[in-house]
């Protein structure tokens, strides 16, 4: 009896074994064949065309649309310390923590911010700290908090270049409490 007790349960887990083999087979070849349709795919796109003219893809990829555009530099980002601030309520204590990301079109730009920085996160905290939760809480209370904050930032930036060198506010955490 211990004999067939013994063989018993070695049958029991080899099928369960070879239940995830070809799943996993399966899983492989399907990758396998997804990348290289992939690798073929782009292969084949960025192949000249045989004949001694390009084709009309390549000619649109060759030539910008707006010379300026090709010229111009990606953004840079510039991330502030988060913002932990009283909220202005009647009759309660609320809470606003928010992350701050500023782009700016260039290197320039950046070095500005950070030169100006203590004068910018005072007038940043000023702002946010006379803001209600009920302004906050909707997405266009967000976008307008979002242009406020520009505003804000490019005031005393405006002696170098007014306008120039913030494109945006982005929120990279924004938590009420």
């Amino acid at each position: 009896m211990s004999k067939k007790a013994a063989a018993t349960p070695a049958p029991e887990t080899a099928p369960a074994k070879s239940k995830r083999t070809p799943l996993l087979l399966v899983a492989l070849a399907s990758a396998a064949l997804a990348g290289g349709a992939g690798a073929a795919g782009a292969w084949l796109w960025q192949k000249p065309a045989p004949s001694g003219e390009a084709a009309p893809q390549a000619k649109a990829r060759e030539k910008p649309v707006n010379a300026k555009a090709e010229r111009k530099a990606p953004p840079q980002f510039v991330n502030l310390d988060l913002f932990t601030v009283n909220l202005h309520e009647e009759g309660g204590e609320r809470y606003l923590q928010v992350g701050i990301v500023l782009q700016a079109v260039d290197q320039t730009a950046v070095d500005e911010v950070k030169q100006h920085m203590p004068v910018i996160r005072s007038r940043l905290l000023l702002l946010l700290s006379s803001k209600s939760a009920d302004e906050l809480l909707t997405v266009d209370g967000k976008q307008k908090l979002s242009s406020e904050i520009l505003d804000q930032v490019r005031g005393p930036l405006a002696a170098k270049a007014p306008g120039k060198g913030l494109e945006g506010v982005l929120f990279s955490s924004f938590v009420i409490q």
